[in-house]
């Protein structure tokens, strides 16, 4: 088992989901992080009702021409 890390957050939210190096393992302990669980589905209603933005809108926006390579 690694050594959980305390990363500097600012304004964000964190959560401590696991440190398995079994993916299945971790996807189980998320699922049963209860604060996470409500932390996403509040998130999900939220951006249920925001404006979204199309990514042909951002690129005019910022001037860029989806059909240039750079």
């Amino acid at each position: 088992m690694k050594q959980k890390r305390d990363l500097p957050s600012g304004d964000w939210l964190t959560f401590y989901v696991g440190d398995s190096d079994d993916f299945a393992e971790e996807v189980k302990a998320a699922s049963q992080n209860k604060e996470l669980m409500k932390f996403l589905s509040e998130r999900a209603k939220k951006s249920k009702n925001s404006k979204r933005t199309s990514i042909e809108k951002v690129r005019e926006e910022l001037g860029l021409n989806a059909k240039t390579k750079e």
